[in-house]
Order: C-alpha cells, then sequence, then structure tokens
C-alpha cells in the first residue's frame, strides 16, 4: 500500500524477482497467481478482494478492503 488519495492508501502492482524479497513479505497464491505483500502493508490487507474489468474503454483492477472506513 502506498500513501494516496481522499482516504490515504494507494495500491501498487510491481513484478518482483525472488532474490528481492524480504523474509517478512507473504506471499499469496489464487488461481496460479502470486502475489506478494510486504510486511508493512499485510495487516491494512486482510479480507481484501481483488478483481479484473476490461471493457471497450478500460481495464483496471477493482479493489473491496473491507478495512477501509469512508
Amino acid at each position: 500500500m502506498t500513501s494516496r488519495g481522499c482516504l490515504g492508501s494507494g495500491y501498487n502492482f510491481n513484478l518482483v524477482k525472488e532474490n528481492e524479497r524480504s523474509p517478512l513479505d507473504e506471499i499469496i497464491e489464487e488461481r496460479g497467481v502470486k502475489f506478494l505483500v510486504d510486511s508493512k502493508s499485510f495487516m491494512y490487507l486482510i479480507g481484501t478482494t481483488i478483481d479484473y474489468s476490461e471493457d471497450s474503454i478500460e481495464a483496471k483492477f477493482i479493489y473491496n478492503n473491507p478495512n477501509v472506513k469512508a
């Protein structure tokens, strides 16, 4: 997670090589896709779901984080 936006949180996706990860980072695998969550962000992301949406105008990831309060 990064700091940005009205609520102060944003999400980043980056490719990470195995030798670049911290031993404290969590790896979550779902349907053959592996996600690395850094140890500082992990507690804020518990319960979050990620979906992918694509139409003729845009393609985007949609996050549903139950920990975010408006």
